[in-house]
């Protein structure tokens, strides 16, 4: 994810874990099971932290807020060679990254419809319409990506599209949720 998938090579991966390019060979056959190893460790990596937050908060929409933040920060540390090759170039990890992107939205579905009735997300929308729109308008960083350019300003502008897109799927007591939660120590998120 440093270097894109097109110019890293097994020499440098090799290097870069100090082992042989042998070894590295016995482990992976080829660079697409390697790129699909490190997709689907990123994805449990993040599937474990996000399990984390959510055990230790007090509601869906501090889960959601405190999430969205840990997904911002995986980002930064993503190189913009990387979204350009998954978007246009090597298709095998663009279907993995279409494959985890469906799993992560069936998860925000039965999500929202959990804060829908806790009383913080309007019950009028539909939980799967509510968590197809959220990964399209906030999370996609692909596709914002492809229409911005740039990792810093995809980054904040998808700031932009989550705080509305929130603030317009949360009853006044999400609402109230919402502002507490950024008005209190949670300045980083």
């Amino acid at each position: 994810m440093r270097y894109g998938i097109s110019s890293v090579t097994m020499d440098i991966i090799a290097k870069e874990c100090k082992v042989s390019k042998r070894t590295l060979y016995e482990a992976f056959t080829d660079k697409a099971s390697l790129v699909k190893e490190v997709l689907d460790w990123h994805r449990q990596s993040m599937k474990n932290k996000l399990a984390e937050i959510s055990n230790n908060s007090t509601n869906t929409l501090e889960t959601l807020l405190k999430s969205i933040a840990v997904v911002r920060e995986s980002m930064n540390n993503i190189s913009e060679v990387f979204f350009t090759e998954v978007s246009t170039k090597y298709s095998p990890a663009r279907e993995e990254c279409d494959r985890i992107e469906s799993q992560i939205i069936e998860g925000l579905a039965v999500y929202f419809a959990k804060g829908q009735s806790e009383g913080i997300f309007l019950s009028h929308y539909d939980s799967m319409y509510l968590a197809r729109v959220f990964i399209y308008s906030t999370l996609n960083f692909r596709l914002a990506y492809e229409k911005v350019g740039n990792i810093s300003n995809t980054l904040d502008y998808l700031d932009v599209m989550r705080e509305c897109f929130i603030r317009g799927i949360v009853t006044q007591k999400g609402l109230e949720i919402y502002n507490e939660f950024y008005n209190n120590d949670n300045k980083n998120y």
